[in-house]
Order: structure tokens, then sequence, then C-alpha cells
């Protein structure tokens, strides 16, 4: 499983992950962290990763939006 973690997930938690065998990103290693929530959740879907956020609000309009586009 490829997890993407979004920049306010704590290091530890990718790194406790990672020692169990999945495959973690951070965000800030592979796109600005300024991006917005809807380039985020595209790249996240792009590259199959699941994304992991502790904004879990902030992100809820942008998913709406990419999952049911008007």
């Amino acid at each position: 499983m490829k997890l993407l973690f979004d920049h306010d997930v704590p290091d530890d938690t990718a790194y406790g992950l990672s020692a169990q065998g999945h495959q973690v990103f951070r965000l800030r290693d592979l796109i600005n962290p300024e991006t917005p929530d809807e380039e985020v959740l595209r790249y996240a879907a792009k590259h199959d990763f699941v994304l992991i956020t502790c904004n879990r609000d902030d992100f809820l309009e942008a998913a709406r939006q990419f999952l049911m586009p008007e």
C-alpha cells in the first residue's frame, strides 16, 4: 500500500508504518506543501496513493468535488 502523508501528519507515524512494510511518502518531498487540496487529491489518485491527513475537514469539500464533479 502506498501512503501519502500530508504535511500535518507526524513523522513518527510515517516511520512506524514504514517499519511495518508500508510504502510511505511525505507530501513535502513530492510536491509543494502549499498545493491546493484539490490538486493534492488529484496527485494522490493519479499515483495510486492513500492520502493520510490530520485535516480531514479541509479535504471534505475537495473530495466531494473530485468524486462528483458538476
